[in-house]
Order: structure tokens, then C-alpha cells, then sequence
């Protein structure tokens, strides 16, 4: 501004306008500006070439500039997170969950990065997790040593050998389980010791104090994946532990009620004569058996508890349809030009009505596996058969919409791309599911040999001969030496339908069919 008054004669007034051209990147009225400073710069004497190559100047400075002391604060943080991110990327990674922990927006974007840096995030564990999210340090497959913990996971950029560093999520991320619980269930944890861990559903109700942890908190537990490190081993599935809880309730106030009166059972008995060894619980024969919950329950299920996916996304399971389908992912709209119609796929959350004069409108966030963008839908969009029904179902869906840039309600100046947030106004919403069913042709079906038993191989049989269709079945079955067979004539047609695909699942706990 100053520089427009003593060179070119602007008043205080012009060069605010000046100033705020040059702030929103308009070059329509950059261009008006050069001429009026080149003007008023030759009236006070410079040359047009001196007049230009100042206003070039200015303009390049505009477009991200400020005072030498905070660049230099700037360029100071960003070289100590740039180390610590370098030489410390897990440690660096769990801080930056923790800090961000109760902005769900910033866990995605932060969880989606860490694992592209090939850094696991481990759900919460009632046996490891702490408040906060923590790094622990699991000794590598097959190589012996001691556990350690607290160790840096980097010195110099590289690794420690031979130990791998993750991050656990903390108890204190699960919705539904209050510090009152979370006291209660430190306190059980610490009474007999490290050695001492809780082994199952029942060992855990057994100890506890129910009076604070309540059935509301064992559910959280169990759905977002706290209990698997010990019920797996023993092949308990989610779905199985879920049912159990009332049981495993029941069993653990009557314990707790004979503790109290100084009645001593059987179980009691035996507890007391392990000594510090595991305690006595409910063995996992004692699980009903259960169909497990396929991935998309899951991972509603974790959703629920968590705000977030840990153990993957529901897109997951579509990632090559999605590539046929979309034209774009989120991440991919900064790219795209305003008003441009793109085709996406994600997955529908926080959908809300709001009344105007023209009728009802529509909001919602659609998030992928890495991003979210908030998408409006006007009403005769929202009028549309069927369109209110898919966004409701939660089922992932196919929307095609336009770009919008807009400037958030409350903010102030700045036309610029990067002051704007980018939305998308919804032309139509149809099932991923539905659209994939409706154009595959082709049902292929990809397992490991080692997967592979006598019961199994009947099952899957079973499983597509239950889901008839016009789409040829291929097998492809590979194996961990590196030798695959095709077998590309099955003689079973199968619908490609989401149902299939789940079935599928929960059979092999994987995905293992594609539609092509």
C-alpha cells in the first residue's frame, strides 16, 4: 500500500483497493490495477518499465507473503516436525492423533496417512491400551528377544531391529466408556500384576467393578475390536463375544457378590490355587457359535464406537469397481474445475434436512478411505425416488453431483481457490452395490491354497450355488510359493450381489470375489 502511494500517487483508499485485488487473485482486476499504477507511476516520473516490473513484483509477493519474524517462526516449526516426522514417524504420527483426537475429520486424514507410510494402526485392547494413543513396540516374527517398551522406533531414519512399531488407539477414544469405567478397568488390570491379563470376555466381567462398567461399556468393547487380541487365538468372533455379554454379566456379579459376602465357589477355589497364574475363566467353548459379522457390520459396528474406521472401510471391498466407476476420488476434486459434473463413490454420513421457502434441502458428508467433502442436495434432487432411501440405507453409494468452491458463511475476503471449501451439489444417488450388479459380467473368486480345507472348498460351492445368476464363476487359486491355477470354466453362474460377496466374507474372513 505504501509503495502504491509514494510510486504511484494512489490514495489510502485506492491502495486498500489494490491491496484487496491483489488478496483475491482476480486477474480481471489485477489487470485494471496494473494499468492505473502504471498511470499514476509515469505521472510521478518512472519509467513504464520500472513501473511494471515493481507492480510484477508486488503481484508475485501477494501471492503468499508476510514479515521476516514469522517466516522464521514458520520455517522453525516446519523443520522440527519435518525431523521428527523423518527420523520418528510413528512417535510422530501417535502425537499428532492424540492432540487431534476429538476432530474425527483430522483422525481420518491422519489414520490414511499413516498407514500410506506403511505405519499399523491396531484398534483399541483392553490388556495394552492406554488412555491416550500409545506406540508399542512388537518384537518382529521369528526373532527371539525380550519385549521392550518406550524405545524410539527410529534412530537415523531406520527402524530399531528387531522391533516394529505401531500405533494403538487408546481406551479413551471409545464413545460410550466414561473415565469412571476406564478407572475401573486400569484398576482390575493392575491389581494382580502385569503378568495377569485379562483372557476373556468372562475373565474381564469376573473382575471388574459392574457397578461402573456397565453393559453399555462392554459393548463398546467388544464392537470396536478391544477383546480380539484374546478372543481370537481362540476363535471367537465379535458376533459371538456380543452375544454373550448378559451371560458373561450375570456370571461376573454373582463372583463379585460371593467376593463380598466371603463365600468362596468352586471357581473361587481354583482362582486361589493358580496362585499368580491366569486366572480361571470361561473357556472359550463356552462362546456360542456364532455367524460372524461380515465386513461391512464390522466395520458399521467400529464406526459407532470409534467415530472412525480402524479396520478398513467400507470401500474397501470395492476398490477395483470403484476405479470402472468414478470419475475422481475425493482428494481428487481439489484438481477439478468449478461446476465440472464428476461421478464418486464414498460412504454417506450425518445426512440432515433443513426446511426452506423452495422446499427441503439436504446435507450430508460422503468420506472415502482417505477424505470426506460435505455434499447439499437442492429439493427437487431430494424428490427424486428413491434418492432419500439410498442415503439413508447406509450402504456405500455412487453419486453424481457438480463442484462448487464456496466461501464459508462468516469468513472474510479471499475469492482465491485456496480460501474457498469445496462441495458438491448432488444431481443422483444410486447403491454402489447395485450399480456394480447391474453391469458386472464376470464373477471372479481368489483364494490361497493354504485357506483351502475339504469343508471349506464345500462351502464355498455352497455358498455360490446359493446365490444363482447369469454371471460365469471363475476360480483362481494361488499360493505362497508364487504358483496360481485358473480355472476359468466352473460350470456355476452366480447374481454378483452383495450379498455373495459378504457370505464370501465371512467365510474366509477376507475379500475374496471381484465383479468384473
Amino acid at each position: 500500500m505504501q509503495i502504491a502511494q509514494v510510486m504511484a500517487g494512489y490514495s489510502l483508499g485506492g491502495a486498500d483497493l489494490l491491496r484487496r485485488a491483489m488478496g483475491k487473485k482476480k486477474e480481471s482486476e489485477m489487470a485494471k490495477q496494473k494499468v492505473i499504477f502504471v498511470e499514476g507511476a509515469t505521472k510521478q516520473g518512472h519509467s513504464v518499465s520500472d513501473a511494471e516490473k515493481v507492480f510484477d513484483l508486488m503481484a508475485f509477493f501477494a501471492g503468499y507473503g508476510f514479515n521476516k519474524s514469522h517466516s522464521a517462526a514458520y520455517a522453525l516449526i516446519t523443520y522440527q516436525t519435518a525431523y521428527l516426522k523423518t527420523h520418528f514417524p510413528v512417535e510422530f504420527q501417535c502425537a499428532t492423533l492424540t492432540a487431534d483426537k476429538e476432530k474425527s475429520d483430522r483422525v481420518v486424514r491422519t489414520v490414511a496417512e499413516a498407514r500410506a507410510m506403511g505405519i499399523t494402526v491396531l484398534p483399541p485392547d483392553v490388556n495394552e491400551s492406554e488412555i491416550d494413543f500409545t506406540v508399542v513396540y512388537e518384537p518382529e516374527p521369528n526373532r527371539s528377544g525380550a519385549r521392550r517398551r518406550n524405545q524410539p522406533a527410529c534412530m537415523g531414519g531406520k527402524l530399531r531391529d528387531p522391533y516394529s512399531p505401531k500405533i494403538r488407539f487408546g481406551l479413551g477414544a471409545i464413545k460410550g466408556v466414561g473415565s469412571s469405567a476406564l478407572e475401573a478397568v486400569f484398576e482390575a488390570r493392575g491389581q494382580v500384576g502385569e503378568s495377569l491379563r485379562f483372557v476373556d470376555l468372562f475373565d474381564f466381567c469376573s473382575r471388574v467393578d459392574l457397578r461402573r462398567v456397565n453393559k453399555g461399556v462392554s459393548e463398546a468393547l467388544i464392537q470396536c475390536g478391544a477383546f480380539d487380541t484374546i478372543h481370537e487365538p481362540k476363535e471367537v468372533t465379535r458376533a459371538s463375544a456380543f452375544s454373550c455379554i448378559d451371560k458373561a454379566i450375570s456370571r461376573g456379579k454373582k463372583i463379585a457378590s460371593e467376593r463380598e459376602s466371603g463365600q468362596t465357589s468352586l471357581f473361587g477355589l481354583l482362582e486361589a490355587s493358580a496362585g499368580d497364574g491366569p486366572s480361571v475363566s470361561m473357556s472359550s467353548a463356552r462362546f456360542p457359535v456364532t455367524d460372524p459379522w461380515d465386513t461391512l457390520e464390522l466395520l458399521r459396528r467400529e464406526r459407532s464406537t470409534l467415530g472412525f474406521y480402524v479396520s478398513g472401510h467400507p470401500l474397501d471391498r470395492y476398490q477395483s469397481e470403484l476405479r470402472r466407476f468414478c470419475d475422481t476420488t475425493i482428494d481428487g476434486l481439489h484438481a477439478i474445475d468449478d461446476g465440472t459434473k464428476v461421478t464418486i463413490g464414498g460412504a454417506v454420513e450425518g445426512f440432515r434436512e433443513r426446511s426452506t421457502k423452495s422446499g427441503k434441502m439436504g446435507f450430508f458428508s460422503l468420506e472415502d478411505s482417505l477424505s470426506r467433502v460435505e455434499v447439499k442436495i437442492f429439493s427437487r434432487a431430494l424428490q427424486q425416488p428413491g434418492t432419500r432411501e439410498n442415503l439413508l440405507a447406509g450402504e456405500p453409494v455412487l453419486i453424481t453431483g457438480v463442484v462448487r468452491r464456496e466461501r464459508e458463511f462468516g469468513s472474510k475476503g479471499g475469492d482465491s481457490d485456496e480460501e474457498r471449501t469445496i462441495k458438491l451439489v448432488l444431481d443422483s444417488a444410486v447403491p454402489l452395490a447395485e450399480s456394480i450388479t447391474r453391469s458386472a459380467k464376470l464373477v471372479m473368486v481368489k483364494v490361497q491354497v493354504e485357506d483351502l480345507t475339504s469343508e471349506r472348498l464345500q462351502a464355498l460351492h455352497d455358498t455360490l450355488r446359493r446365490f444363482p445368476g447369469r454371471c460365469p464363476v471363475t476360480l483362481e487359486i494361488g499360493s505362497a510359493d508364487g504358483w496360481t491355477v485358473h480355472m476359468r470354466q466352473t460350470g456355476i453362474r452366480a447374481a454378483p450381489t452383495d450379498q455373495l460377496m459378504a457370505g464370501l466374507e465371512r467365510l474366509f474372513r477376507k475379500k475374496v470375489c471381484e465383479y468384473r
